[in-house]
């Protein structure tokens, strides 16, 4: 994918509701076909597809990383309804 070294960049997200937050946040922040990547703690795996199911997020990557994390990578894929129709 890349190399290792923007990823000291990133924050780890290690809480349930960092993750929820975070995730709720890109919903908001990111445009459809944009990405976004997020380093989760192991132990958050099973909520990663369960925030991103509930917030229309693509998890579209994952890829385990030294130190019980994993990158994840985001898309934003769908457009919701109430916007599709404005712009109609």
């Amino acid at each position: 994918m890349y190399g290792l070294g923007y990823l000291s960049k990133l924050s780890e997200i290690t809480t349930a509701k960092e993750l929820e937050k975070k995730i709720e946040n890109l919903k908001h922040t990111l445009k459809k076909g944009e990405r976004a990547e997020l380093i989760v703690s192991l132990d958050l795996i099973e909520h990663v597809t369960r925030y991103s199911l509930r917030y229309g997020l693509s998890l579209i990557e994952a890829e385990e990383l030294p130190g019980n994390k994993i990158l994840v990578v985001f898309e934003y894929r769908f457009v919701e309804k109430q916007k599709a129709m404005k712009s109609r």
